[in-house]
């Protein structure tokens, strides 16, 4: 008896030629154009923008997010299908659902001046004659639906997929199995990188001061330099510039604790913010750390050995 074969489940397939526009891509626009159609009897109707010629990438997709930008506005799915044509240079057509008004706010915007905007009158044309004349040899196979095709190669600068679908189109239209889900293509990352502007922080979006307002702000900031502590529990980055400057002057934490009239636990315990520190021994922190050594212990100051082998205070 044989056995059963194991079911493997395989990622989708690229759909991608790079001299034009395949059968699969032709198929996944007309199912996309399908489901816009369908919606457009209940709510809208269906409307084309054509970029202008040369327009680059960066700026077909800001014309993408404009569209959606305005169907969010007005209540309206945002459903978008836009296909690539590269004569005479890069250019793009997108078809999108939507109402008058969304075409007058797009053609009141400073985005799409240039652009050609108007409603589809002949919905089977455009997506089987117009828009499907760059395809590839092998895309018209098997089919008599579709209109003449222009010779030659049409490459694509950067590649990538030249049909391309808005999330919520694409993610509808999978459901109602109308399109095919697919493997997307991305184009070749450009050398040159647009510069971003630099944005103002909105007054809105400013941290707010919570509680009382401090009378005298500046005394609240955190000390970070030596010679602004003043006594206390020692922050850690006075601790920090403490044992660096001990160490560039050489000395050990036993010897620095001598000259201040600590002991070397006592020390120790200042500097890592255990236990606080009073005033005059900063004072001969700075004197010592911060002159350079220039202060000398009194000649009264000896050292006791305590049981744990530290030295005592004096």
């Amino acid at each position: 008896m044989r056995a059963s074969s194991y079911t493997v489940d395989r990622l989708p397939t690229r759909t991608v030629a790079p001299h034009g526009v395949t059968g699969e891509e032709l198929r996944r626009f007309d199912g996309a154009c399908h489901l816009m159609q369908r919606v457009a009897r209940s709510q809208g109707q269906l409307w084309w923008l054509t970029t202008p010629k040369g327009s680059s990438r960066n700026e077909i997709a800001a014309y993408q997010k404009r569209i959606t930008s305005e169907q969010s506005a007005h209540g309206y799915p945002q459903y978008s299908v836009w296909i690539f044509e590269s004569r005479p240079k890069l250019h793009a057509h997108i078809l999108f659902l939507g109402n008058p008004g969304i075409a007058d706010a797009l053609r009141r915007s400073r985005l799409c001046i240039g652009t050609k905007i108007g409603p589809v009158v002949n919905l089977e044309g455009l997506k089987k004659k117009y828009l499907a004349k760059e395809r590839t040899p092998q895309a018209g196979y098997g089919r008599r639906d579709l209109g003449g095709r222009i010779r030659g190669s049409h490459r694509l600068p950067g590649g990538g997929d030249r049909v391309r679908l808005s999330r919520q189109l694409e993610r509808d239209a999978i459901e109602d199995r109308l399109v095919a889900p697919w493997q997307h293509t991305n184009a070749k990352r450009s050398g040159v990188r647009k510069d971003y502007p630099l944005r103002r922080l909105s007054p809105h979006k400013a941290p707010r001061l919570s509680g009382q307002i401090p009378l005298l702000p500046e005394l609240e900031k955190p000390v970070s330099r030596l010679h602004q502590f003043g006594g206390g529990i020692i922050p850690p980055a006075v601790g920090t510039e403490i044992e660096f400057r001990r160490k560039q002057l050489g000395l050990t934490q036993l010897q620095l604790g001598v000259l201040i009239g600590r002991s070397r636990s006592q020390l120790a315990n200042a500097i890592r913010g255990h236990d606080p520190i009073s005033a005059p021994a900063v004072n001969r922190l700075r004197e010592v750390l911060l002159v350079g050594g220039s202060y000398v212990a009194p000649r009264a100051a000896t050292v006791v050995r305590g049981s744990s082998g530290d030295p005592g205070r004096r």
